[in-house]
């Protein structure tokens, strides 16, 4: 069947997660008066990609998640400050930053005019809706799903399930999703039989068993690909 849906990723396909990220912790490291930055943001980039990992493959939940990272991030760091406080300035923070991928609204102007789009992220609610808000991307899209809100995170059926069930269930050959993770946005997808694109931009190597039905450097190739 012709393709009638597409299921776009917010962080690192829409908008630049990595630099808002980055930019969040240097603005919390500096609110604390803690020294040290570039050893510190690259110990916590760890400790959080150490977490995300064990949240994808269901072995934590966002609430764990959102108290561990920073508990061992101070406690690894041997650093005199509260860790929930941190949490907190960070989070804030990294909901204030908006940095477009090149590329995306044009991308979504595109696509709008011949399908409906979903936004499906794994992320915070109260960080992804101020993002999502200031981006203006909010209106592209007949619905927002957000694993926090719902329960589930990508790359599990449940997550799909409740994104099927908000689309009144089309077709499964009907659907492509876009993003950038092949152990969640593409593992996902292919696990629940729709067509997945891979966006790449840093030409990483696969070497994962995940196969992506398309591959994309760079958002504007993907109309290639309906």
């Amino acid at each position: 069947m012709a393709l009638q849906w597409i299921l776009f990723d917010l962080d690192n396909t829409l908008l630049d997660f990595d630099g808002a990220a980055d930019q969040a912790l240097s603005d919390t490291l500096t609110e604390l008066d803690l020294d040290g930055q570039k050893d510190l943001k690259f110990s916590y980039h760890q400790i959080n990609h150490q977490c995300w990992s064990r949240f994808e493959r269901g072995e934590i939940d966002i609430p764990t998640l959102k108290k561990q990272r920073f508990e061992l991030f101070v406690s690894e760091n041997h650093l005199n400050v509260d860790a929930e406080l941190m949490n907190r300035k960070y989070l804030d923070r990294l909901s204030e930053q908006v940095i477009e991928i090149d590329g995306a609204r044009n991308l979504l102007d595109q696509s709008r005019k011949h399908f409906k789009l979903v936004l499906v992220t794994n992320g915070f609610a109260e960080v992804q809706h101020p993002r999502i808000e200031r981006s203006g991307f909010r209106s592209y899209f007949q619905h927002i799903v957000i694993s926090e809100e719902i329960g589930a995170n990508k790359p599990a059926s449940a997550f799909f399930d409740h994104t099927f069930d908000l689309m009144a269930k089309p077709e499964k050959d009907e659907v492509m999703i876009i993003g950038d993770s092949l152990s969640s946005d593409i593992k996902g997808g292919y696990d629940y039989g729709i067509r997945t694109c891979w966006y790449n931009p840093k030409k990483q190597q696969n070497q994962t068993d995940i196969r992506p039905d398309y591959t994309i450097q760079a958002l504007e190739e993907l109309p290639n690909h309906w």
